[in-house]
């Protein structure tokens, strides 16, 4: 999900985890928060009260549908008008959001969907019970976004890892309802059922068990002398962190290049994103926000930095999506990187969320994205240079096969240097074939 930038970024996207700690961050619109989650109201099932909320919810959700999604909605304006009474006389709440969900199913677009507001205080539950410390859960990381909720991470050992869980599945349901109303119980299995990359439905019966704390932002040296960061969200928090990252590097003797790890980072602030694109390359524009109304450019606010000159190595997976699959298209579209791992999600339209009046939420897709050099990620995703998949073998060993990679790269730089080397100090001077080298 990525998050227009003109507006002061709130906490509305739903980042969840499977009982392991929790991240968000979004942008309001003008007309929608307060920063509080609005109180859900509550009727009677079947009531003439559940019809007139019903109503009012429903119009709502359409009327801002109409307005500021970002292609002609035309079709759509009929539909839902076709539809309306029998959305509006569903008996109770999830019945009538799965109406309301298979109206805005026709807009053809993902990221434009509605969240009950039963679904959405649990969502808010396990963000305020998020942190970085370990705790009881079935060890996978998962992410709501316009696409479902998918797996963005698997810890080595866990139940998921053993079950060959990988980052980048859906997640379907689990004991045969909505994710959103799974209650973890205590050493109780939950069966819970993915949808992978190709289509292939796996179901599995995961018992929960202690967990490892979890990192959210990762700073490190790797042999070779590279940088490697590593973070979740694109968020003014991350962005200071990465910041001070580059600036304590650039006082380190012997940086020899950078790995920027964008595998589970589910997207975040555009703004973020083109200001890290600046401490890295910032030639050019970073992104074009299309509508119906016209385009616009999202470019960095600072200048270049670009730090250091060394080998850029940028790590994706099928769980890096939005504003990350922005940043590795374009550092590779300007031939500043090389990019490591699988086809990312392919999940890059900018979104908001709005209010509804019985205390749900309205996710509408509002802005087509392009690349700076004009690539459309949506439905497609980036491809890395150099393939590095997850598989069950590796998560379950705790083996990395993209740094695995990367390991490699280091080594052969130091081939090649130590190569170099020899040729100065034996006196040889570089053929004309070898000048490019």
């Amino acid at each position: 999900m990525i998050l227009p930038t003109s507006r002061r970024a709130l906490p509305l996207l739903h980042l969840l985890l499977a009982c392991l700690p929790a991240l968000a961050g979004c942008n309001t619109v003008p007309y929608a928060r307060s920063g509080e989650l609005p109180a859900r109201i509550e009727v009677p099932d079947g009531s003439a009260q559940r019809a007139g909320l019903n109503a009012a919810t429903y119009d709502t959700a359409v009327r801002h549908a109409r307005r500021l999604f970002y292609r002609d909605p035309a079709g759509f304006t009929r539909l839902a008008r076709e539809r309306r009474a029998g959305a509006v006389a569903q008996p109770d709440e999830d019945s009538f959001y799965s109406a309301l969900n298979q109206v805005l199913a026709t807009l053809g677009d993902a990221h434009s969907h509605a969240v009950a507001p039963g679904e959405r205080a649990a969502n808010a539950a396990a963000l305020r019970n998020g942190g970085s410390d370990g705790g009881i859960g079935y060890g996978f990381m998962r992410a709501q976004s316009g696409r479902g909720e998918s797996v963005l991470a698997v810890l080595p050992g866990s139940a998921a890892s053993a079950a060959g869980i990988l980052p980048g599945w859906q997640l379907l349901g689990i004991d045969g309802q909505p994710p959103w109303m799974h209650r973890r119980r205590e050493r109780q299995p939950a069966l819970f059922l993915f949808k992978d990359r190709e289509g292939r439905q796996h179901g599995h019966r995961l018992v929960p068990g202690p967990l490892p704390p979890v990192r959210m932002r990762e700073s490190r040296y790797l042999p070779g002398g590279l940088l490697y960061l590593h973070w979740k969200l694109f968020d003014d928090d991350s962005l200071q962190w990465l910041r001070a990252s580059f600036a304590a590097a650039r006082e380190r003797d012997g940086l020899e290049g950078i790995v920027i790890d964008l595998r589970g980072n589910a997207g975040g602030i555009a703004r973020v994103a083109a200001e890290v694109y600046a401490m890295l390359d910032g030639d050019g524009v970073f992104a074009w926000l299309e509508t119906r109304r016209g385009r616009e450019a999202e470019g960095p606010a600072s200048p270049s930095l670009r730090y250091g000159d060394g080998p850029l190595l940028v790590l994706v997976d099928a769980a890096s999506a939005s504003a990350a699959e922005l940043l590795a298209a374009r550092l590779r579209e300007s031939g500043r990187a090389m990019l490591i791992g699988e086809t990312t999600a392919g999940a890059v339209v900018a979104s908001r969320g709005i209010d509804l009046p019985d205390g749900g939420e309205l996710s509408i897709g509002m802005q087509e994205i392009r690349t700076g050099g004009g690539q459309v990620l949506e439905g497609k995703g980036v491809t890395p240079d150099l393939a590095a998949p997850w598989t069950p073998e590796a998560v379950s060993e705790g083996r990395d096969p993209a740094l695995d990679v990367v390991a490699r790269i280091v080594e052969e730089l130091a081939k090649a240097r130590a190569g170099t080397g020899d040729a100065e100090d034996a006196g040889e001077k570089p053929t004309a074939d070898d000048k490019d080298i």
